[in-house]
């Protein structure tokens, strides 16, 4: 049986090739095979870069684990050698770097969830035990300080609601947000996160500090305890 012919995307209609969509609509109006494909810029004898990107993507579950993989996890796809991997390092590490300078800058104002998500987010990432953080705001949801106050497993972690309110007030916040992280699983929240969140809130407003959300961090989704109003609302 003949094997089909590859098509390179030089072939493909200049409206759907990657690049040129990427100059016309924006990068966000791509794919995350796309803008792979991009990156890759060539693919193999058997496969274009988008279809190499397609199935680095279904192989490895998604952009993350192919930034995080090894060169020899990835060496196993024809079109992937030592020099793309070591590109793909440098573009992960300029997007760290590209981030860091973003989000550590003094006085960082986070005065929208999408804001304070995508913060959490990006010092959550990576981790691979669960994780319970704090971040500190001041009375302009300008950012005092965060920190990562207790690691547990991959599963569960312990928390001190004494130990979260003393750092709290060491760094006169007047609201705070927790996060934890679920490395291996739905963001979803247990009986138990629902439990300590209502307690932490309750310790809070006995001191005057506004707890404005509890987020759960997954690999691929998120759970806002204030979106689904699962916080109690402020007594004026």
């Amino acid at each position: 049986m003949n094997q089909p012919i590859k098509q390179s995307i030089k072939a493909w209609p200049e409206q759907e090739r990657p690049r040129e969509r990427l100059l016309a609509q924006g990068a966000q109006s791509l794919s995350d095979a796309e803008l792979l494909a991009i990156f890759l810029r060539s693919g193999s004898k058997q496969h274009s870069a988008v279809e190499l990107a397609r199935l680095l993507i279904q192989h490895f579950g998604g952009l993350n684990p192919i930034f995080d993989a090894e060169l020899p996890d990835l060496a196993q796809f024809n079109g992937i050698g030592p020099t793309k991997y070591t590109q793909l390092m440098a573009v992960k590490e300029l997007g760290r770097r590209y981030l860091n300078n973003h989000f550590q800058q003094q006085r960082l104002c986070l005065d929208s969830s999408s804001l304070v998500l995508d913060y959490l987010r990006y010092e959550l990432q990576g981790e691979k035990q669960e994780v319970f953080a704090v971040l500190c705001l001041d009375a302009e949801l300008r950012k005092l300080h965060f920190k990562k106050l207790f690691f547990g497993s991959h599963l569960a972690c312990h928390v001190s609601i004494n130990q979260t309110l003393r750092y709290a007030i060491q760094q006169q916040a007047c609201q705070i947000v927790i996060a934890h992280n679920h490395p291996y699983g739905m963001a979803q929240p247990s009986s138990e996160d629902i439990t300590l969140t209502q307690q932490l809130q309750q310790a809070c407003n006995l001191l005057e500090i506004h707890l404005i959300d509890h987020f759960i961090i997954a690999a691929d989704s998120y759970f806002s305890f204030a979106e689904q109003q699962l916080l109690m609302p402020i007594k004026i």
